[in-house]
């Protein structure tokens, strides 16, 4: 997994957006992005 990350937002719910926009960061590690990754997905599936 490399030490860069992003995630797509959606201007509303993605089942009717029309503007998305891409976040791209760095992280100090590998382990860093990985954990930032996974603390992204269940906070995803959580809303």
């Amino acid at each position: 997994m490399p030490d860069y990350f992003a995630y797509i937002a959606g201007d509303t719910s993605c089942s009717i957006s029309s503007h998305f926009t891409c976040y791209v960061f760095r992280a100090a590690t590998v382990e860093q992005s990985r954990d930032i990754l996974l603390t992204l997905g269940k906070w995803c599936r959580l809303h």
